[in-house]
């Protein structure tokens, strides 16, 4: 097997940056508030939403529980896909059976 055709191209994550910042600007957060409310800094956030900034898990989850949107509101342009699931609100550290 040709090892350049086993290579997985990197997800790109700016469609997704994008939908986290349409969701903020659509609650009518700023920045500031909503890296606050995540716990995350607002530089950081400017690069996720601008950039392509892959996030770490748990901001997705944090921000998805914040805007009240299924994940995969954030990976899909497909607006079919945002009845799929729904936001995940299990505590941190526990996952229910």
């Amino acid at each position: 097997m040709d090892s350049k055709s086993s290579k997985r191209k990197p997800h790109d994550f700016r469609p997704m940056g994008k939908a986290i910042k349409d969701a903020r600007i659509e609650q009518g957060l700023t920045r500031d508030q909503t890296a606050e409310e995540v716990g995350i800094s607002p530089d950081y956030l400017v690069l996720i939403e601008n950039k392509g900034q892959t996030p770490h898990f748990d901001v997705v989850v944090d921000l998805t529980n914040l805007f009240h949107i299924s994940i995969d509101e954030f990976f899909s342009n497909d607006p079919s896909m945002s009845q799929a699931s729904k936001p995940i609100n299990a505590p941190p550290n526990r996952c229910d059976p």
